[in-house]
């Protein structure tokens, strides 16, 4: 399992990181831009690590060290030729998020979202009728003095 180490000062150099968490046991550190991940060998190691340097302050920052969200970054069995994608529309397809999902509005009127979104719309077309009413009593109007005046 590997540790998430966040808020990582710009006044710490990378050597400085890799000193202070390898002091805890051996362990591989992959550094990004203000944050890294460490594996530990033995999760004791990470554990220590976590509980020691947690909250603590670091070149005038508060680190943030927490367990990785997905475990494994530096596992063996990860393969880095490995496409990031070539499972991705599986995932999406099974994923809740992903699926899509009749409205609400066809299977249920008591939804207040669908109530307000079926006034809006019927607002909006009684406006464009009321407005297509107004214009066509204009030209109508311009069409009887039309006439009008090739009587005269």
């Amino acid at each position: 399992m590997s540790l998430f180490i966040g808020n990582i000062s710009r006044n710490v150099d990378q050597k400085t990181i890799e000193n202070v968490f390898n002091s805890y046991g051996p362990c591989k550190i992959e550094f990004r831009h203000r944050y890294a991940f460490v594996q530990y060998a033995k999760d004791k190691d990470g554990e220590a690590a976590k509980n020691d340097l947690n909250n603590k302050e670091f070149g005038g920052l508060k680190l943030n060290v927490e367990w990785s969200k997905k475990s494994g970054r530096f596992d063996e069995n990860h393969s880095v030729n490995k496409s990031r994608r070539s499972n991705s529309w599986k995932q999406r397809r099974d994923s809740p998020m992903y699926r899509r999902s009749a409205s609400l509005s066809i299977h249920s009127d008591d939804c207040p979202r669908d109530k307000i979104l079926k006034l809006k719309l019927k607002e909006q077309k009684q406006n464009k009728q009321s407005k297509k009413d107004k214009d066509s009593k204009k030209h109508s109007k311009k069409d009887n003095h039309r006439n009008d005046d090739n009587y005269i």
